[in-house]
């Protein structure tokens, strides 16, 4: 999260969109707040944990969800975390990672 709301990541207009979150080091981390672009879409998001940013394991599976923020709970422990919209052109002001 950069607490920015003038900058919005988008996914590309066709297939899915990807963000890949470096934590700096091995750490426990347990839910992630997404603020999507419109609150009353649709969205849906998978997260994905890694501890050398090339072997990925799902942590959250792929649900629709809407609202702001969009809570999704995965208690776990890496490096990277990688979040996965099947949504063609999401739009996402913040992904706030949480201890």
């Amino acid at each position: 999260a950069d607490d920015n709301y003038a900058t919005l990541w988008r996914a590309p207009a066709t297939g899915s969109g990807t963000l890949v979150a470096d934590l700096g080091r091995r750490q426990r981390v347990a839910r992630s707040l997404i603020r999507p672009e419109y609150a009353t879409r649709p969205y849906r998001f998978a997260v994905e944990a890694s501890d050398d940013g090339r072997r990925w394991k799902p942590v959250a599976a792929a649900a629709t969800r809407s609202g702001s923020p969009i809570a999704i709970d995965h208690a776990v422990t890496a490096r990277y975390l990688r979040l996965r919209t099947q949504e063609p052109g999401a739009g996402i002001w913040e992904w706030t990672i949480l201890p």
